[in-house]
């Protein structure tokens, strides 16, 4: 019996031991934070909240090669000077929209290179007009005719936006209006993407105002347009209501002789449009 117990314990302390070692040895050791030495091709200085890939045209950018020694001559060049150019300090300047790679090389042997793209100037006042390029009417809407009063109808358009290299891209927002009928519905939008093209999407907003005393909302529904130094060309899509008309009508526009305005001494005017909403309406009698 004294054999067993003996052989019990031995075991069991064996156990405890094990465990005890494994215990150590599965626990968890600290670990040592790195930090990347591998050049890389980046905005000089903090810029937190910009986009070291995005320049828009006409904007300048300073770019730096990091984790080389601070004695390093640096080389930069740019793969297509037509788009973008940069100096010996690394300062690039937007020219044509498109895609392009800036290269850093140091006279150390280290070497990087960022893929940019050079994007259009949307920020600033357009002013010209929108055509009534398609218009589906439901209920009321299509009761009163609407789309065959505005099918074809070219309206006043202006349009005021911002243009923000931000964290979360080349962002375009503003303000808009655009005539209906002989009256002026205004609101604004936001929430536009520059893609890959140079082309805007994504614009979201609403237009609200009296036409021919009828009260009108148009919602964007799509957006699409591209801009050059001077001119702005593209589609959008819109549904309008009414509280007095039941139903919506489906529209789409496309943009016409809509140009850049002067930022010195520029003045909007307003356009005269002629109606082609009269008497939306029945009359009463």
């Amino acid at each position: 019996m004294e054999s067993t117990i003996n052989r019990f314990v031995s075991v069991s302390f064996a156990a405890v031991v094990g465990l005890l070692i494994g215990a150590c040895s599965n626990s968890s050791s600290p670990t040592t934070a790195t930090t990347s030495t591998t050049p890389a091709v980046t905005l000089s200085g903090l810029n937190p909240s910009r986009i070291d890939g995005v320049v828009q045209v006409g904007q300048s950018q300073t770019y730096q090669l990091t984790n080389t020694p601070s004695t390093s001559v640096i080389t930069w060049t740019s793969s297509d000077p037509g788009l973008l150019t940069v100096d010996s300090t690394g300062n690039a300047t937007g020219v044509a929209s498109g895609h392009i790679t800036l290269t850093a090389s140091a006279d150390t042997g280290q070497k990087a290179s960022l893929a940019i793209q050079v994007v259009p100037v949307y920020g600033g006042t357009w002013a010209g007009n929108v055509t009534v390029i398609g218009c589906d009417n439901l209920v009321g809407f299509a009761a009163v005719g609407y789309c065959s009063r505005t099918m074809g109808s070219i309206q006043a358009f202006t349009m005021s936006l911002n243009q923000t290299n931000s964290s979360t891209g080349n962002v375009v927002s503003g303000t808009f209006t655009k005539g209906e009928g002989g009256n002026t519905l205004s609101g604004s939008v936001s929430g536009g993407n520059i893609g890959v093209g140079g082309d805007v999407g994504g614009l979201t907003g609403l237009l609200g105002g009296v036409a021919d005393g009828v009260n009108l909302s148009v919602t964007l529904t799509s957006w699409n347009s591209f801009a050059t130094a001077t001119t702005m060309t593209g589609t959008w899509g819109a549904n309008v209501t009414s509280p007095q008309i039941p139903g919506v009508a489906s529209v789409r526009y496309s943009l016409s002789d809509v140009t850049l305005l002067p930022v010195t001494g520029s003045s909007l005017g307003r356009r005269s449009v002629s109606s082609t909403m009269r008497g939306l309406l029945p009359e009463r009698r």
